[in-house]
């Protein structure tokens, strides 16, 4: 089965579905499936550097082997990702900005708690749940890490270290030896070995430290090592300069020697030198030598600055590129700026002004679709749209967003034209009436079931209702009492969406005479709804399954048989306002 493709992401690992549990969730959706709005709420409230830990995840089916898949995805990146297990030199690097990530995670789970957040909190709560328990799980590079298979842990026994199931996505690339040689005038506690895939990039963290040995000063390598690209093995030579020996006084003239003492040509004194040290913002030495008085540093001997939490430091304390050397001088990095911390207020308003939500964003956020919330009903009618797209831009200030009405046309008043205009409508519209008079009392007569014959006609066909798993019948809601409108026919695998409170009715083209096909279907948290499913182009044929919603928000898949090529489905609110429903059918099996 081929990897699928995410637009702006590249793929780490697939995970069968069979071999984890614990599903975290709320109501009768995964975590994995509010994915969106668990994004959301990450970039509102989360630090930019911490922001991609979660992995995206990406469901599949392969049906040939009725198996399903995990696919977890990290936005594209030219760096090398690998798991943390199998990260080597760099393991401690990333193992500290892991720990560091999680803790970050944590205080913001606790700032929601106190803020009164309480649904943000539990959606953070439950999607952090088993991520970054395994380091078999967890992937580094590029100065992050990604957390896989979070808010699910793997079943007993089940190992994803040695699993085939838990497969890496990406090739792996060929290796280089990369060597620090230290010669025998310095030591370190680094590693002075590493193995770097092919096109990578040394880091500043992975070049070791270098104590000289008492006489002589560490001067540096003999080519700055940080930020070389690997395509080959490489070597970098330690550089060391003997400390000046301190000056010998000269022994008193022997009064018996009768000769004068001869005189020495003068000796050229060594350079005056400075010690020069490039630290963190914390000040940790990166590396340090020493530098001639009067000269500047040479730019092979300036490393690259640092990472400090994920982001690059931004400059140096000084300008080691034009400073002259005349004293000892350490240069310390500053670290990044925080992030901006202005919240602006974000309003989603009814046409006449009343609030439906409301919510903080930080200064410059874009809004996320899991932010907007679905377009109201008013008087029956789903407002056309937003009186400005949420989307379109960054956030900068207090906004409000009202929905708008849809437009209505005025009939046309004057005119001799108009006027016969307007006749007609009436007589239309008179004439509809009494069509729609006629179909009611036709229902009614025929209890729901009605078929235009001649004479031996027989009585309508009483249909069970068909018990299924979670479903709860409800006595109230019957189908006859609502009028339900002509069929729109719909091929398979098309989601139905609707914000109608009306009934509503669909004729799904199968594409074979008999098989099976899955169906999806969510109610909404208002009213309960009725959908009802017929083996057959109208509501005569044998019912095959009939659903009754709930009063909180609900989900069923089914998996259902049919022996006609169409079937036809009914939808019917139970409720005037605030209802809400979709369903999907997908293709059938053969």
């Amino acid at each position: 089965m081929p990897i699928p493709a995410v637009k702006g992401y590249k793929p780490l690992c697939v995970t069968l579905r069979s071999q984890v549990c614990d599903e975290q969730g709320i109501g009768q959706w995964p975590m994995w499936k509010r994915y969106d709005s668990v994004k959301g709420i990450i970039d509102q409230f989360v630090d930019e550097p911490y922001r991609d830990f979660l992995a995206l995840p990406y469901y599949d089916v392969d049906k040939q082997k009725s198996e399903e898949y995990f696919y977890w995805f990290t936005p594209r990146s030219d760096a090398e990702f690998v798991r943390l297990s199998k990260a080597g030199a760099d393991h401690d690097f990333y193992k500290s900005l892991l720990d560091k990530t999680l803790a970050h995670y944590h205080s913001v789970l606790d700032r929601l708690k106190n803020e009164g957040l309480a649904e943000e909190a539990n959606f953070l709560q439950l999607s952090l749940k088993y991520a970054g328990d395994s380091e078999s799980n967890v992937y580094c590079g590029d100065n992050r890490v990604v957390a896989t298979v979070w808010g699910m842990r793997p079943r007993d026994g089940f190992d994803f270290e040695e699993s085939i199931i838990f497969a890496d996505l990406f090739p792996e690339k060929e290796l280089h030896i990369v060597r620090f040689e230290l010669g025998v005038r310095g030591t370190t506690d680094n590693p002075t070995e590493l193995k770097k895939s092919h096109g990578s990039r040394i880091e500043p963290h992975q070049v070791p430290l270098v104590r000289a040995n008492d006489g002589c000063d560490f001067l540096g390598w003999d080519r700055n090592p940080i930020g070389v690209e690997v395509k080959s093995d490489l070597s970098f030579t330690a550089q060391y300069k003997e400390q000046p020996k301190p000056k010998e006084e000269p022994k008193e003239k022997s009064k018996e020697d009768p000769k004068e003492e001869l005189k020495e040509d003068p000796k050229e004194e060594p350079p005056i030198t400075h010690h020069i040290r490039f630290l963190t913002p914390d000040g940790q030495v990166i590396i340090e030598f020493d530098a001639e008085h009067g000269k500047r540093i040479g730019s092979d001997y300036i490393p690259q600055l640092p990472v400090v939490d994920g982001v690059v430091c931004t400059t140096w304390d000084g300008d080691p590129m034009n400073d002259v050397v005349n004293d000892n001088r350490d240069y310390k990095a500053i670290a990044p700026a925080p992030p901006d911390t202005q919240k602006h207020t974000v309003r989603f308003l009814l046409p006449d002004g009343k609030v439906i939500t409301q919510f903080l964003v930080e200064h410059g956020t874009r809004l996320t679709p899991g932010q907007v919330p679905p377009l109201p009903v008013v008087d029956g009618e789903t407002c056309s749209e937003w009186n400005a797209d949420p989307m379109a831009e960054s956030i900068v200030e207090d906004r409000d967003f009202t929905a708008q009405k849809p437009e209505r046309k005025e009939p046309v008043k004057s005119g001799r034209g108009g006027l016969w205009h307007a006749l007609l409508n009436w007589l239309l519209l008179a004439l509809g009436l009494l069509l729609l008079f006629l179909l009611l009392w036709l229902i009614l007569l025929g209890h729901g079931h009605y078929d235009f014959c001649g004479c031996g006609c027989t009585d309508p066909v009483v249909r069970p209702i068909i018990p299924t798993n979670n479903v709860i019948p409800d006595d109230n809601v019957n189908p006859d009492d609502k009028v339900i409108p002509p069929p729109v026919l719909r091929p398979c695998d098309e989601v139905q969406k609707s914000g109608s409170n009306t009934p509503e009715s669909f004729i799904v083209d199968m594409g074979q005479n008999s098989g099976s096909f899955e169906f999806d279907y969510f109610t909404g948290n208002y009213y309960p709804d009725l959908i009802v499913i017929y083996d057959g182009e109208d509501n005569k044929g044998e019912e095959i399954f009939r659903f009754f919603g709930l009063t909180d928000e609900y989900e069923i898949t089914k998996t259902i048989q049919f022996h006609k090529p169409k079937i036809y489905i009914e939808v019917i609110p139970d409720g005037d306002s605030g209802t809400a429903w979709s369903f999907m059918v997908h293709c059938p099996n053969d």
